[in-house]
């Protein structure tokens, strides 16, 4: 009788045992940030918000392809042309503080040295086109050259490109210059 009184309290002592662990784990679980709130504003956004690829499917065989080619340079991706432009005209800054780049070659001191565009079937159309010409000619007068390519290109052709650019980077005279913060102009 008494080795089975004894056997039933080590039985409750373990039930009540995994229930406060059970417990403290599931608070200690609630209380760790992970980086993702739940609370009532992130239930609503998450109704109209969902992450999304930085590449496309046709853009990311480009992305690896001049990744290989220029392994002594950076390769960005999807990056703003604010972060790359700086304008002190309002009008001038607000026609590109929207825009990306498909990809950036930069040096390793991250001196903007090429852009690289992969056009698909949607730059055909006439309002397109005068958008890409537009974003050419404003990466142009900041010294930036823009490579368009109209589909993955193969390596050779890729290299010949970057070649004739990189050529001209080490011997460009007008190097990026970094300013004070924007200054609406008077």
């Amino acid at each position: 009788m008494r080795f089975t009184a004894v056997c039933m309290l080590i039985l409750l002592i373990l039930i009540v045992g995994f229930f406060v662990f059970a417990a403290i784990s599931r608070c200690n679980k609630k209380n760790r940030d992970y980086g993702i709130n739940d609370n009532e504003e992130v239930r609503k956004l998450a109704k109209v918000v969902s992450p999304s690829f930085i590449l496309t499917r046709s853009e990311k065989p480009l992305f690896f392809l001049i990744q290989e080619t220029l392994p002594e340079y950076i390769l960005l991706t999807q990056v703003s042309f604010s972060a790359i432009l700086k304008s002190n005209d309002l009008p001038t800054r607000n026609s590109f503080n929207r825009k990306r780049i498909d990809y950036l070659v930069v040096s390793k001191d991250f001196a903007p040295i090429v852009v690289i565009e992969l056009d698909d079937r949607s730059h055909k159309m006439s309002n397109v086109k005068e958008s890409d010409e537009y974003r050419d000619n404003l990466l142009s007068a900041a010294g930036i050259p823009t490579i368009r390519f109209k589909e993955l290109p193969s390596k050779e052709l890729l290299k010949r490109e970057l070649g004739i650019v990189l050529r001209e980077f080490v011997h460009r005279e007008k190097l990026p210059t970094y300013t004070a913060p924007y200054k609406k102009a008077s």
